[in-house]
């Protein structure tokens, strides 16, 4: 007596997820790309969590462009199913998206003598800033500008218009 049996091994499909940042603006978005390592995909469900809770994405089989609902730390995970109905599981891509900065730059008066001195102040919510810079105008010339990250007092050399601005870069080099 003779028997034979035919089996078929399928593949394990290893799926590969790529984004193109680690780290975005929350007004940003990112490529996302998806390849198959073993196998043909038949269908691909995505898993999204912002700070550990579920939230949707709107991505293709393929990937797509990944759009973020505000800050936060982001996981992206693709379930690839074969035509088996099998599901394989990609290594989640992280993301961190961070919030754009919002300043307040505010001085005690709008108006004084040139033998008094207004107290500054620069308020930076939503972050922290990499670099503040200082730049003062005095009727269209450069004037040097002693104020620190957060402000400080300022006198003024004369009479006339001045103007202050801080240009302040988060650390995605975005400046604001």
């Amino acid at each position: 007596y003779t028997a034979s049996q035919s089996i078929t091994i399928l593949p394990v499909i290893v799926p590969n997820l790529t984004a193109s940042a680690e780290k975005v603006h929350e007004d940003e978005s990112v490529e996302i790309g998806l390849t198959a390592e073993g196998g043909k995909l038949d269908s691909v469900r995505w898993a999204l969590t912002k700070d550990d809770k579920e939230t949707s994405a709107a991505l293709g089989d393929n990937g797509g462009t990944l759009i973020f609902d505000g800050a936060g730390d982001y996981a992206l995970t693709a379930i690839a199913k074969d035509a088996h109905g099998r599901e394989f599981s990609s290594e989640p891509v992280v993301i961190k998206v961070l919030p754009n900065l919002s300043l307040s730059l505010t001085a005690d008066t709008d108006k004084l003598h040139e033998d008094e001195a207004a107290a500054i102040s620069l308020t930076v919510e939503h972050g922290t800033p990499s670099t503040i810079e200082w730049a003062l105008t005095h009727d269209g010339e450069d004037v040097s500008v002693p104020l620190d990250d957060h402000g400080g007092k300022l006198a003024f050399d004369g009479a006339g218009a001045y103007v202050l601005t801080a240009a302040v870069t988060d650390e995605l080099g975005k400046e604001y």
